[in-house]
């Protein structure tokens, strides 16, 4: 009975893909394992210097409080630009004078001025709320110990000094301000006082008077009573005036009615007998009524009806005989015409003696209004002058307060507790580079030499579109695997097959020695490479600096 051949498992068809390919790991695991002692014997080794400045708050008392003369948290914060900038890392080499920088030229000083900024670091640890100093922590690496330790001791003394004097230099600046501002203020005291004093001189102001608001006057001046004295009188005239022509028209009115003279009536008197006329008549009706009860016939009647007629007669002759009074009329000069243009001729001079004052008084108010805006132009400036003397005088006193307060803050900062800095931690000479570790390099040489190795060979294995073991070959075929025939191989295929190993392996094994020698030979004994080799080699340790 026939008996299905089984498959092997995936850890054997593992083990023995890895057992074909075993040079095919063990060659790229050597020569990257050869390359990392290369590189990790010929990559520059760099020293690690440290060194931690201190910033303590330096502080003043005055009015205000305290007032920081020197914040450790603002320089601390700056520090990183103001160590590493271009021109510090500049002048501290130029002061070194390193013949290895002394003998480049602009291109390669600039190259080499940019790898000392790589190589150095600065940080500042963030500052507890209740931390009093900031620390400034710099690193340096060197492929030179001695280079390594001088460059940092002169960068941190340089910018040590430079802070400092900084400081001292803000401060001397400020303060020199402070005395050239006091001194301009006491010229525009001087200038604004003088000029003050000369108008109220030509104004004849009263200095020990206060200066009046504006739109107001004040009374003591001179110009101010004439100008009020005769505003009042010019008012009294305008009144006076108005007065005597309404009275002038009055006269003239009555004047126009009246005639220059009047007519004188006299009267002479006549002859007048009223008196017998009327005596007669009374005794007429007494008699008249005496015949009303006498008859006609009667003598009584007769003589008495001749009484009546005779009594008729003597009034007819008395009336007869009586005279009227004689008009005669004359004329004579009018009073009231003489009175009433005595008046008007009084009043006429009085009017124009009045209106003569008032047109007089006109001219002075003129002049007079004309010295007031001269006056109050000059109060104007008055004010002004007074304002801002009072406002030089108010920052004069500022000026020497902060002038007070900056000397102290000056000699704080020139004084012994001035400094702000100080190192707590010096640079030391470094005993062992601290980069690069050679035995890490190796490692990660030898487990990228593996990787490479397992990775072409699984690579090589799978990438083949054929069966690899009778495992394959039974998954596809329908009908049992009963057994295999195992490769024919040709003498000539075998002859192929050992010459490629052989010149693979020649070839890999050079390589490995060739990188082993060079690394041997560049650190015992480097004439044996040659110029152009060791010229080459200080290149690519160059990239690495």
């Amino acid at each position: 009975m026939a008996v299905q051949i089984d498959s092997p498992g995936q850890v054997q068809e593992f083990l023995g893909i890895l057992q074909r390919r075993k040079w095919q790991i063990v060659l790229p695991t050597l020569l990257f394992l050869s390359l990392g002692i290369a590189i990790g014997t010929i990559i520059p080794k760099k020293f690690l210097v440290t060194t931690q400045v201190e910033l303590r708050e330096i502080y003043l008392d005055d009015e205000s409080g305290k007032d920081a003369s020197a914040t450790a948290q603002g320089i601390a914060e700056n520090a990183p630009q103001q160590i590493l900038s271009p021109k510090r890392i500049t002048e501290v080499l130029e002061k070194l004078k390193w013949p290895e920088y002394l003998t480049l030229n602009k291109v390669q000083a600039s190259e080499f001025r940019a790898t000392v900024k790589e190589n150095t670091s600065v940080s500042v640890p963030r500052k507890g709320k209740n931390a009093g100093s900031s620390f400034v922590t710099i690193e340096y690496r060197d492929i030179n110990k001695d280079y390594a330790q001088l460059f940092l001791k002169e960068l941190r003394t340089a910018w040590i000094e430079q802070v400092v004097e900084r400081q001292r230099t803000r401060y001397d600046v400020e303060y020199r301000k402070l005395l050239e501002r006091r001194d301009e203020l006491e010229k525009d005291y001087l200038d604004e006082t003088r000029s003050l004093a000369e108008l109220r001189s030509v104004n004849e102001i009263s200095p020990t008077q206060p200066t009046p608001a504006a739109n107001q006057q004040r009374v003591e001046d001179p110009t101010v009573t004439r100008f009020e004295a005769n505003t009042e009188r010019s008012e009294e005239l305008d009144g006076l005036i108005e007065a005597k022509e309404a009275s002038l028209g009055l006269l003239r009115n009555l004047l126009a009615e009246t005639e220059p003279q009047k007519p004188k009536t006299r009267i002479i008197e006549g002859q007048s007998f009223a008196i017998q006329i009327e005596q007669a008549r009374s005794k007429q009706r007494t008699l008249e009524q005496e015949l009303d009860g006498i008859r006609p016939a009667h003598p009584r009647f007769q003589m008495i009806q001749r009484e009546l007629t005779k009594i008729d007669e003597e009034i007819r002759e008395l009336e007869d005989q009586q005279t009227s009074n004689e008009v005669s009329q004359e004329f004579e000069p009018n009073e009231d015409y003489e009175r009433y243009q005595s008046q008007i001729a009084n009043l006429e001079l009085e009017l124009g003696s009045l209106t003569a004052e008032q047109a007089s008084l006109r001219k002075t108010l003129d002049q007079n209004r004309r010295d007031l805006r001269r006056l109050n132009e000059a109060y104007r400036e008055d004010r002004e002058y007074s304002a801002r003397i009072a406002t030089i005088e108010e920052a004069r006193k500022q000026v020497e307060i902060e002038l007070v307060h900056k000397k102290q803050r000056r000699d704080v900062v020139y004084g012994a507790s001035g400094n702000p800095f100080q190192v707590t931690q010096e640079v030391e000479e470094p005993g062992t580079p601290t980069e690069p570790d050679p035995l890490l390099i190796i490692a990660f040489s030898l487990v990228l030499g593996l990787a490479i190795g397992f990775g072409s060979s699984i690579a090589l294995e799978f990438s083949k579109s054929c069966f690899r073991n009778t495992g394959d070959i039974s998954r596809v075929m329908v009908a049992p695997v009963l057994g295999v025939i195992a490769p024919i191989t040709t003498r000539a295929e075998r002859r192929r097959r050992r010459v490629r190993r052989f010149l693979v392996g020649s070839f890999s094994l050079f390589m490995i020695g060739s990188i082993l020698f060079v690394t041997w030979a560049w650190s015992n004994e480097p004439e044996m490479l040659g110029a152009q080799l060791n010229d080459s080699i200080e290149e690519f340790r160059i990239l690495f600096i």
